[in-house]
């Protein structure tokens, strides 16, 4: 799966807009937006594991695409990990339910402005047997 940057950008802004800034609002994070390391959670189902990538001797990278609920219309959000976070996902595959933490990063080169949503911690959903009853009839 190849990425293009300015269609990145254009749907990280999108995904700004219309996913984190309401969970922002929602859970009363603005305190944490405020920080330099901008630390952000969202839960989501993974929809594609793109594998490592060795940009360099010294350095590594991993991109993953998350289907994030966002009512009527969810969002696929591609995150990066990089160097020994590349591994946190493992032991995952696509259609599993996630939560991960990450930093919102930007920065600006040659004119032009550009976002990362850098993740430094994965974590499973507990899945929830329906079939289960545990009722004692």
């Amino acid at each position: 799966m190849k990425i293009d940057i300015d269609d990145f950008n254009r749907k990280a802004e999108y995904i700004i807009e219309t996913v984190v800034k309401p969970q922002v609002e929602k859970y009363e994070l603005s305190k944490q937006l405020n920080k330099s390391n901008m630390e952000l959670t969202v839960t989501g189902t993974i929809k594609v594991i793109e594998p490592i990538k060795q940009i360099s001797d010294k350095f590594s990278v991993r991109m993953v695409v998350l289907t994030v609920p966002n009512g009527e219309y969810p969002q696929d959000v591609i995150f990066q990990l990089s160097q020994d976070k590349c591994k946190l996902l493992d032991n995952y595959s696509p259609g599993i339910d996630i939560t991960v933490k990450f930093n919102l990063r930007g920065r600006e080169y040659n004119g032009k402005y550009y976002n990362t949503l850098d993740i430094w911690n994965v974590q499973s959903m507990p899945v929830v047997d329906e079939s289960f009853d545990d009722s004692p009839f």
